[in-house]
Formats: structure tokens, sequence, C-alpha cells
């Protein structure tokens, strides 16, 4: 499952989508919409656990060695975390996007 297709480009439509709504956080907002935006990102952070975990029970400690998936777990942590100064870290998932290009070639 974790490693077909279309879970793939579900994962990446949401990487998409986070990545949209991350543009949209501005110190300008009211805060309802920041109120709004947040829960959003809580939800996108769901996913990407829930994400992890299925891979983590699917490759159990192979998952590890892949780079990207490092990096996946490390933005994760982070994200839980909610670390102010890690906070663009979580831009580096859009990369994810360009790997799943240059397989499909």
């Amino acid at each position: 499952m974790v490693v077909s297709t279309y879970f793939e480009l579900f994962i990446l439509a949401m990487i998409v989508l986070n990545t949209i709504f991350m543009m949209f956080k501005s110190p300008y907002m009211d805060s309802k919409t920041t109120y709004i935006i947040e829960v959003i990102q809580v939800i996108f952070t769901v996913i990407f656990i829930i994400e992890t975990s299925l891979k983590l029970y699917a490759f159990e400690m192979r998952y590890f060695r892949d780079t990207w998936n490092l990096i996946d777990f490390t933005i994760m942590v982070v994200s839980l975390f909610n670390v102010k100064s890690f906070r663009a870290l979580r831009t580096f998932r859009i990369v994810r996007l360009l790997k799943f290009l240059r397989e499909m070639k």
C-alpha cells in the first residue's frame, strides 16, 4: 500500500496543499483566519504522521535507510513539536514532488 502510486500521489497532493496553506500564513491575518490555518496545519501533520507510521510498519528499520524517509521523519518530528526556528524545514516536503517527477521519467 505505501509503495503504491495512488498512495504516493495522495501524499504528494497533501504536500502541495500544505505548502499552499503555509504560504497563506501572514502576521497581518485576523485571529480567526490564523486559527483556521493552524487547524489545517494540524490536520496535515496528522496525515504525515499516519504516512510515517504506515511506512514504519511496512518497512520497519529499513525505513531509515532511505534518505527521503529520514528527511520526512525529521520534518514530521519538527512539526510535532512545532519548533518555530525549524518551521522552514516543512517547506522541504515539496522537494518530494521533484523526486516523484524524476522517478516517473
